[in-house]
């Protein structure tokens, strides 16, 4: 159609020939550019579907990617769903050990007491080690002072 227009207003002062001309210059390379990647595609294409045994002539493009689309998909499922499971993991190590110190702690507590009530049942047994330290620490703080011997002085 260009050599059509071309021939017929040769003497005509319009640019549409001279436009078009260009346009189509730049039109072909692209569609040749396009067709190129179109075939680079198909052979991608069907070389993906042989790598995964499936016949290029029987499997249409939507099918095929539905399947990845799924596989995929479930694989994300899964690693979230193993990460739950992970932390539910950790957070149920996280309170057995916190239940084993609180264990811990409470039997100290009843030990004390148990010592505690020891000390207040016989006077004269000091069931800590520090407490023979605490009374000779205590009288002879009595004698420096002097509190030991009274106002009698």
């Amino acid at each position: 159609e260009i050599e059509f227009f071309e021939k017929q207003c040769l003497n005509s002062p319009d640019k549409f020939v001279n436009v078009m001309k260009d346009f189509y210059t730049v039109a072909a390379y692209s569609f040749s550019s396009v067709e190129e990647s179109l075939n680079e595609m198909k052979l991608k294409y069907e070389w993906t579907l042989k790598t995964f045994c499936e016949d290029p002539q029987k499997v249409q493009p939507e099918e095929f990617f539905l399947c990845i689309d799924n596989f995929v998909t479930g694989m994300a499922d899964a690693r979230s769903e193993n990460e739950k499971f992970k932390k539910q993991e950790e957070e149920k190590e996280r309170r057995k050990h916190i239940e084993e110190q609180l264990k811990k702690e409470k039997e100290k507590r009843q030990l004390r007491q148990e010592c505690y009530s020891t000390s207040d049942k016989n006077k004269n047994l000091i069931v800590f080690d520090n407490g023979d330290k605490g009374e000779f620490d205590d009288l002879i703080s009595a004698l420096r002072t002097g509190d030991v011997f009274g106002d009698d002085m």
